[in-house]
């Protein structure tokens, strides 16, 4: 995602920043942030249906079918997944909280 590395570059280099632009980058990130949730929710209807599946074909216990999910790919993406819509969510909440500071430092 462009905007987190974007916002990787300002922190690390320490570069002065705009509050409008921390703004912009917020915003980019929301949009993501809708498209990442769509993935996340099919990834976990996956995982969802391969532990069903399993459990019914093997007559097994909810923790033995539990093992069995967390050995499928499509859980790995799922988790995956979580991990960067949390990231995002991250990076806009420090965006808005950037902004803010900007903002502050801009009128003194």
């Amino acid at each position: 995602m462009e905007s987190i590395k974007t916002i990787q570059a300002w922190v690390s280099a320490g570069v002065p920043v705009a509050p409008g632009m921390w703004i912009d980058e917020a915003l980019k990130l929301l949009s993501a942030m809708g498209e990442a949730s769509d993935l996340l929710a099919e990834l976990e209807q996956e995982v969802a249906i391969a532990k069903w599946t399993y459990k019914k074909d093997h007559s097994c216990s909810d923790a033995e079918a539990e093992s069995y999910k967390r050995t499928l790919p499509c859980f790995k993406a799922y988790k995956k997944q979580e991990g960067t819509l949390k990231l995002i969510e991250e990076y806009v909440r420090l965006a808005k909280k950037r902004a803010t500071l900007a903002d502050t430092e801009m009128k003194y």
